[in-house]
């Protein structure tokens, strides 16, 4: 099983709508636990300090202490429009089987048109980033992401 995500543009404002396509393949079918698709943007901050000390003998350590902190400011759960779409089967064990297919799902979702959307920004301790997510939990296996 694999997926592709595809969006009509790379880049989009607040208040716009997102649209993408989300491609399914498989060559047999599978069952999976969970099938999820999301959208969601997020600040993170990772800082890392090294701090020397000298002990009561003299020797000198080094202690590398690393502190990160993750805020999800934006979700969106697209996955009952994938479920519907590649599955037909529910087993009593909660399973979906999905069924062989190479079929592309098309998706959108609104950006909110307010102030709590930031531009993507790479910085050296700091990051906010968008993302469109697929995910296969699949039992005994690997899952499957992208």
């Amino acid at each position: 099983m694999s997926f592709d995500i595809r969006l009509e543009k790379a880049e989009y404002r607040p208040g716009e709508i997102v649209r993408g396509t989300v491609t399914v393949k498989t060559e047999k079918s599978s069952k999976t636990r969970k099938l999820t698709l999301f959208a969601e943007g997020k600040e993170s901050t990772i800082i890392t300090i090294q701090e020397n000390s000298t002990s009561g003998t003299g020797s000198r350590n080094t202690t590398t202490r690393t502190y990160s902190e993750t805020n999800t400011f934006f979700s969106k759960d697209l996955s009952q429009l994938l479920q519907k779409s590649v599955s037909n089967s529910l087993h009593e064990d909660g399973t979906l089987e999905i069924l062989p297919q190479n079929n592309g799902i098309p998706f959108e979702f609104e950006l909110p048109n307010n102030n709590s959307l930031f531009s993507t920004y790479k910085g050296k301790h700091a990051n906010i980033t968008y993302a469109v997510k697929v995910t296969a939990d699949i039992a005994k296996r690997s899952d499957v992401n992208k």
